[in-house]
């Protein structure tokens, strides 16, 4: 650096967290004699800041919702875990500063999402707020079919009824005018 008024300033990047020992050594001119200095410095792990987002932003039950986190700053290398309150849904390795998951597995209701950075050499962890999604029912697919189209007085007709996805739980009830049966669906 050159000297201006007695003072230079030299600026260091990207030293890697540690404790350094620093030395300063003027070298003298045709008036002023040599000199030095010494002083320390430390380099910490930095702070990050860690959000997460989803898309859709309002799934419906079974709908794949791709959440990704994002760290700050993107210099942040490692991994990601998302979580849905207390269960784990995965984790996933940064790239630039975000990585994603995709999951069809979140209840209906209101579903709390976090993302929970590990840390690296050079960044603490750190942990977002919740987001708060709603999850709505799933949409389903009702058939009816009957063993015969056409059934004289007095005979027998079976209705089989079949819902999806078949994973569905409940109860269906057959109806004209008022109940003909009611079956109960164990998923």
């Amino acid at each position: 650096c050159t000297l201006s008024g007695g003072t230079c300033s030299i600026s260091a990047s990207g030293l890697p967290v540690g404790s350094y020992a620093l030395a300063a050594v003027y070298a003298g001119d045709g008036t002023y004699l040599e000199g030095a200095a010494t002083a320390s410095a430390s380099v910490v792990q930095a702070a990050v800041g860690v959000t997460v987002g989803t898309s859709p932003a309002s799934p419906a039950f079974g709908e794949p919702v791709t959440i990704t986190a994002s760290v700050a700053p993107t210099t942040a290398t490692g991994a990601m875990t998302i979580r849905d309150g207390g269960t784990t849904l995965g984790s996933c390795v940064l790239a630039a500063g975000a990585c994603s998951l995709t999951t069809s597995a979140l209840a209906v209701g209101s579903d709390d999402l976090t993302a929970s950075y590990a840390g690296d050499a050079n960044h603490l962890a750190g942990t977002s707020s919740a987001r708060t999604i709603s999850v709505g029912r799933g949409a389903s697919s009702v058939v009816v079919t009957t063993s015969s189209a056409i059934v004289g007085s007095g005979q027998s007709v079976t209705f089989t009824v079949s819902v999806t996805p078949a994973s569905a739980t409940g109860t269906v009830s057959l109806q004209y005018g008022g109940a003909i049966g009611t079956c109960t669906l164990s998923g």
